[in-house]
């Protein structure tokens, strides 16, 4: 270590100058670092405001994603009660019992109609026949 401590007299020059690149060096890394340390914070800053937007944007189509269920709900609950092609077939079948059914009750009727017509016709004889035995 003396005789290192020796050669600083002799080499003042090259000393200072190398004592003076490594300060400069280490003040140019410490400064590299700092500034890097301002970038991170930025990029840090930049990030988190972009995963508060991704945040949103999320909540967003979380939105839409729940609305679209809902429809999909309702329109599997509205084919729930939607008659399918044996129901509708049922339906027509018991439609046409229904018409025959109607029809017999038609013809029932009009032949009653009928017989109601000819009992009036009747009734309306006797009665002719009875008023006339009354004025004689």
């Amino acid at each position: 270590m003396s005789e290192l401590l020796d050669l600083v007299p002799r080499h003042w020059l090259w000393v200072t100058t190398l004592i003076s690149i490594l300060v400069a060096l280490a003040l140019l890394l410490l400064r590299q670092r700092f500034a890097t340390q301002e970038q991170m914070t930025a990029v840090v800053a930049s990030v988190s405001d972009l995963a508060k937007r991704l945040d949103g944007e999320v909540d967003r189509v979380d939105q839409r994603a729940g609305v679209f269920e809902r429809r999909t709900d309702l329109i599997e609950e509205r084919m729930r009660h939607m008659p399918t092609s044996d129901d509708m077939k049922a339906l027509q079948a018991g439609l046409a019992l229904q018409n025959a059914s109607i029809e017999k009750l038609n013809a029932k009727s009009e032949s009653h109609t009928g017989q109601l017509a000819s009992i009036a016709d009747q009734l309306g004889m006797l009665t002719n026949h009875l008023l006339g035995r009354g004025e004689r």
